[in-house]
């Protein structure tokens, strides 16, 4: 009688934990509110979709004041003294880098030597071997664009990950082969190994997909 209470009682315990895991499946949006250089870890991973991330990922949070949308346009105005055409929001989303059995085929991330700033408890700061993921934005626009800006990306990463520098980076638009395109990156990294060669694997702003939200002036 003792040992089927004792089955019972485990069983009712393995039912509640796999029910209380069946939040992982849902879904949330990851905003990203353009603002600073502080590490943001995300607790609580049962909002994210399980298949979404290899282990717990840490996001990043911008908090560095930009140019507002109305600053931006006010410039230009003063500029050239006649107000610019304002299209947009648009979104572009982009798929994270993946390895290719061709050499220097497409995207790909890369290894690097980073010294880690270590903000937070874990991982502690120190020399990583890491591997960076390029998001990289490559938005056609019209020829009669003279502008283009970034409002957000839905998930930040850095703008620069050997300072690790979080924000994203903006180009001026750029004519190739005869069209003209609007470039924008970001970066996300994982730590491979520490300086004795531990395996780390510790995620840093590595999501499936990011979606960048821009506009482009005309005049």
């Amino acid at each position: 009688m003792l040992l089927k209470k004792y089955i019972y009682t485990i069983c009712s315990a393995v039912i509640f934990v796999s029910c209380a895991n069946d939040d992982i499946t849902e879904e949330t949006k990851i905003s990203n509110n353009a603002n600073g250089q502080s590490l943001t870890l995300v607790e609580n991973m049962g909002h994210l979709k399980k298949t979404q991330f290899l282990s717990d990922v840490k996001f990043l949070k911008d908090e560095k004041i930009k140019k507002t949308k109305e600053e931006i346009i006010a410039e230009f105005t003063e500029t050239y003294k006649k107000a610019p055409v304002v299209h947009g929001p648009f979104t572009y989303t982009v798929r994270k880098p993946a390895y290719s059995t061709r050499s220097g085929w497409g995207n790909q991330p890369f290894t690097a030597n980073i010294v880690y700033n270590g903000i937070g408890s874990y991982p502690t700061s120190g020399n990583y071997v890491a591997e960076i993921y390029d998001y990289k934005f490559s938005i056609w626009l019209p020829p009669e664009a003279f502008h283009a800006f970034t409002e957000s990306i839905d998930v930040i990463g850095y703008s620069n990950y050997t300072t690790q520098t979080v924000g994203y980076n903006d180009q001026p638009p750029v004519t190739e082969n005869g069209a003209l395109y609007f470039k924008t990156n970001t970066y996300g990294m994982i730590l491979k190994y520490n300086y004795v060669g531990q395996l780390i694997n510790f995620q840093i702003s590595i999501t499936d997909t990011k979606t960048l939200t821009y506009y482009y002036l005309t005049m």
